[in-house]
């Protein structure tokens, strides 16, 4: 797996993104994921579940802080998460 990170800023925000080359997420999903205990796909590729926490934390703060968290993704050509944050 490979992830890449990065970050740019403007006068009021800054924002980061990461970007990994997974599996993908179907159009379907790109809302669920960050929806509490919601999770695309049963196990992940180490056989594991997730639980539907994580995302859904990262949604929470980057919101409460006045930013706004998105996902860019096809299935088979990995994600990019995108979020700002206030400056």
């Amino acid at each position: 797996m490979e992830i890449k990170i990065g970050v740019s800023s403007s006068a009021t925000h800054y924002e980061f993104y990461v970007q990994d080359n997974g599996p993908g997420i179907s159009l379907d999903n790109q809302e669920k994921i960050f929806d509490i205990f919601k999770v695309a796909a049963l196990k992940d590729r180490f056989g594991q579940r997730g639980n539907g926490i994580g995302l859904a934390t990262v949604k929470k703060v980057v919101e409460s802080n006045g930013g706004i968290i998105k996902v860019e993704s096809e299935e088979g050509k990995g994600a990019k998460f995108i979020f700002t944050l206030e400056i």
